[in-house]
């Protein structure tokens, strides 16, 4: 189910596993091609730099800010809209609150996606959208039939 890796490097914990839902013989044989396991020249400065920079940053991609900002906004619109809803404020039908919250996900998802600048602001240095994976498609699709829900269902109910 997984591989162990042996290896003398200080500050790392003694066992790094990498688990696999593949054959770990095929990922041994594909980690093999690649020379890792042979390799005993030291690695280009850039190559080093760029390994340095990814370990000093952490696995996941998102700037601390840009992950919490967002975070913030969403429960503020969704407790927004709660607090109207308790205290009898809202009409028949209105998801503004958790409408704006989508909304925004959607455009900061769908940005990181296309726009340079905001990709550039979310994601840290060296990292790119391949680095979110699925996930941000995910999210992507998630509001959007979300928010379109919302709408349709809080046209509804006004009618």
């Amino acid at each position: 189910m997984g591989i162990k890796i042996v290896h003398k490097v200080a500050g790392y914990p003694a066992n790094v596993i990498f688990l696999t839902t593949e054959n770990t013989r095929n990922l041994i044989e594909f980690i093999n091609l690649t020379g890792f396991l042979t390799n005993n020249e030291k690695l280009p400065g850039d190559v080093e730099e760029r390994i340095d920079s990814f370990q000093t940053n952490g696995r996941f991609p998102i700037k601390t800010f840009p992950a919490i900002a967002l975070l913030v906004i969403w429960n503020l619109l969704c407790l927004f809209q709660f607090t109207k809803f308790y205290n009898g404020e809202v009409e028949h039908g209105s998801f503004i609150g958790f409408q704006l919250a989508l909304g925004i996900l959607l455009l900061v998802s769908v940005s990181t996606l296309t726009v340079k600048p905001v990709t550039e602001a979310i994601l840290k240095p060296g990292r790119t959208v391949k680095d979110l994976g699925v996930s941000l498609y995910f999210i992507i699709a998630l509001s959007a039939v979300m928010l379109i829900a919302l709408t349709v269902a809080g046209n509804l109910i006004a009618k």
